[in-house]
C-alpha cells in the first residue's frame, strides 16, 4: 500500500510536533510518523527554556496561554549555581518552566489530533527506509509505505534517516550522556529555582535539581563522552556516588525517596556543524545536533527547528521548488537563530574544560551585586526567541 502526501514529518518529539502544528492551517496533506504510541516517556531534564515557550508562541497564542495554565507546568525564576562550597543565585523576572516531558510532548500531540485536521497521525509506525524518487521521497515502513515532495526529518538522536540523507555521522566526540531520576523528600528545594552542581571529579559535567509539581524533583546529571569522568561505577550508579561525595548534597538527599528508575540517554551535542537541508529534506531537532553544548538542551532549539522547517516547507510549495537550493533557506535561518549561541557556549565550555580555575574567578566575581545583574542584563538582552 502507498499513501501518498505533500509533507512526511518522521518523529513526533518536540520538533516534529512543532512542524505539524505550524503545517495545521497550510492545507498541505501532511504524515506524522512515530515509532512510539502516546502518551509516551522520553528521558530528559523537563526544563522549558524561554526559546522553547517563545516558539509555542509564535505557533498559537492560544497554544501558548493554554501551556501556562496546565497542572504540571511549574514556573522558574532563579538558577543557582553551585561548586567547590560556593554558590550564586541568579534571579530573572521569568528564567522559564518544568514540565513532565511526557505531558508536554502530549500536550502538544493532543492539539495535532484534534486541531490539525490536515495531519494524519501514524502511531507505532517503524520507518525501515527511505529512497529518493523523481523529486520525492519514499518512507518505507512496517506498516505501509508513504510518499511526498517533502520529508521532515525529526527522529531524533542517531537518525539513520538523517545520515542516510545527508551522509553525516556524528562522531564520539559529539556524545553526551544525561541520567535522570525523580525524587521526593529533599530537603530545602525553592519551587521556583532550578540547580546546577559542579564537582572536580565528575567534572565538566554537572548535576541538576529541578523542581516539579507536587514536591517531585527531576535530578540527574550529564557530561560529554569526550571527558573521561573518573568513576568506577557504571553511569546508573555514578548518580548517586556523585550525591554521596557531597557533603551538602547528601545530607539534603538522606532522607529523600527516589520513585522511578534511574534512566539515560545520549545527546548529540552540537560541534558547530550544520547538515539540515538537501533535496526534498529538512533535519530538525536532535536528529541534526541541534543541542546546546553547555546544558545538554533541546527542546527550545527543537521546536524552533521544527517551526522553521514548517515554514520553509509552506514556502516550497508555494514555488514549487523542492530543490536543496530552496531548501537550504531552512538551514540558513537556523543557522541565524542558533549559530551564534552555540558557538560560544561550545567555545566556553571549551575553555572551562582547559581552565577550571576560571570558574572559581568566577564565583568571586558573582558576590558583587553589580557585576551579578550585568551577567542577569547580558544575559536577557542576548537571548535569541
Amino acid at each position: 500500500m502507498l499513501s501518498q502526501f505533500d509533507i512526511i514529518i518522521i518523529g513526533a518529539g518536540p520538533s516534529g510536533l512543532a512542524a505539524a502544528l505550524t503545517l495545521r492551517k497550510s492545507e498541505l496533506k501532511v504524515a506524522l510518523i512515530d515509532k512510539s504510541e502516546f502518551p509516551r516517556e522520553k528521558i530528559c531534564g523537563d526544563g522549558l527554556c524561554d526559546r522553547s515557550i517563545n516558539t509555542i508562541k509564535a505557533i498559537s497564542e492560544d497554544y501558548y496561554n493554554e501551556l501556562l495554565k496546565h497542572k504540571d507546568i511549574l514556573p522558574i525564576s532563579n538558577a543557582l549555581l553551585a561548586y567547590n562550597k560556593n554558590s550564586v543565585k541568579l534571579s530573572m523576572p521569568m528564567f522559564g518552566y518544568t514540565m513532565p516531558r511526557v505531558e508536554f510532548d502530549n500536550f502538544l500531540m493532543s492539539k495535532v489530533k484534534t486541531e490539525a485536521s490536515n495531519v494524519y497521525v501514524f502511531e507505532n509506525c517503524i520507518v525501515s527506509d527511505i529512497e529518493k524518487q523523481n523529486n520525492s521521497v519514499l518512507v518505507k515502513t512496517l506498516s505501509g509505505n508513504y510518499k511526498a515532495p517533502i520529508v521532515i526529518v525529526a527522529n531524533g538522536f542517531r537518525s539513520k534517516i538523517s545520515q542516510k540523507l545527508s551522509g553525516y555521522i556524528s562522531d564520539k566526540e559529539a556524545h553526551a550522556v544525561g541520567i535522570r531520576a525523580y525524587y521526593k523528600g529533599i530537603r530545602d528545594i525553592e519551587a521556583d529555582t532550578v540547580e546546577f552542581h559542579l564537582n572536580k571529579k565528575y567534572f565538566p559535567g554537572y548535576l541538576w535539581i529541578f523542581p516539579m509539581q507536587n514536591g517531585i524533583s527531576n535530578v540527574g546529571y550529564g557530561y560529554h563522552l569526550s571527558h573521561k569522568v573518573k568513576s568506577e561505577n557504571a553511569p546508573k550508579q555514578l548518580l548517586q556516588e556523585w550525591i554521596d561525595s557531597d557533603e551538602l548534597l547528601a545530607a539534603r538527599f538522606k532522607h529523600s525517596q527516589r520513585i522511578s528508575d534511574i534512566k539515560g540517554a545520549l545527546i548529540p551535542v552540537n560541534h558547530l556543524k550544520f547538515n539540515l537541508a538537501g533535496d526534498n529534506y529538512m533535519i530538525a531537532g536532535d536528529a541534526g545536533a541541534l543541542v546546546d553544548p553547555i546544558t545538554g538542551g533541546g527542546i527550545g532549539n527543537g521546536l524552533l527547528s521544527g517551526y522553521l522547517a514548517a515554514l520553509q516547507a509552506i514556502e516550497c510549495f508555494s514555488k514549487n521548488d523542492f530543490s536543496s537550493k530552496e531548501m537550504t533557506n531552512y538551514q540558513n535561518s537556523v543557522i541565524a537563530r542558533m549559530k551564534k549561541d552555540i558557538a560560544f557556549r561550545f567555545k566556553v565550555r571549551e575553555v572551562i574544560t582547559k581552565l577550571p580555575i576560571i570558574l572559581n574567578v568566577f564565583f568571586w566575581l558573582m558576590k558583587f551585586d553589580k557585576l551579578r545583574k550585568y551577567l542577569i542584563n547580558w544575559h536577557t538582552g542576548t537571548k535569541k526567541k
